[in-house]
């Protein structure tokens, strides 16, 4: 990084558009420089008001459908290939991806896939016997399969495994818990909320 170029490099790091080598130097050379966070800072809050002012417009259904397919192909083109991916499909193998720990004790949930345009993850949700899910409520249609074990939801229903169940959005779902324990595999919005 030459003198005089971190300045005109801001609005190039603000819109991540320098490679990773470029990004690290520019962050060292950002670190040590006031004046650079400042410019940063101004660019970052000018950028941020420049979708505000576009127009609010609908696009036609045929262009929107275009505009999505190709945000998604650009999303798949840019994610490390698996090796037994092929063009257009994702595969997640057995034993693959972590089960994580969620606030509620004895419940654990593994991220499958995450749809950032749809707002949808699919998830695998385990209970453990007697554990408890809090109430929620659902902003989208919510599908639920029980791939092994028993889930209660609430007082009201109880599943078993094979057995499958869809909320409807702007529902509210009663607390989950199982009587011996469950993976059930999930498909919600990321924007549901929790009351627990």
């Amino acid at each position: 990084m030459s003198p005089g170029q971190p300045q005109d490099w801001v609005c190039l790091y603000g819109l991540g558009l320098l490679d990773d080598d470029e990004r690290r130097l520019f962050e060292r050379t950002l670190a040590a420089s006031d004046a650079l966070k400042a410019e940063l800072a101004e660019w970052e809050e000018v950028t941020a008001r420049i979708g505000l002012a576009a127009v609010e417009a609908e696009p036609r259904a045929e262009l929107r459908s275009k505009l999505l397919t190709e945000v998604h192909r650009q999303k798949m083109a840019s994610r490390p290939m698996l090796k037994e991916e092929v063009s257009g499909v994702f595969v997640l193998r057995q034993g693959q991806g972590d089960w994580r720990p969620t606030p509620y004790p004895g419940v654990a949930a593994k991220l499958l896939y995450l749809d950032k345009i749809a707002g949808m993850a699919t998830s695998l949700l385990k209970l453990d016997p007697g554990a408890l899910y809090p109430c929620h409520h659902h902003t989208a249609e919510e599908q639920c399969y029980v791939i092994e074990g028993d889930i209660r939801l609430g007082d009201a229903l109880h599943l078993h495994e094979g057995d499958f169940t869809t909320a409807v959005p702007g529902s509210n779902h009663a607390y989950l818990t199982s009587d011996g324990g469950c993976t059930v595999i999930i498909v919600s919005s990321v924007h549901d909320e929790v009351y627990g």
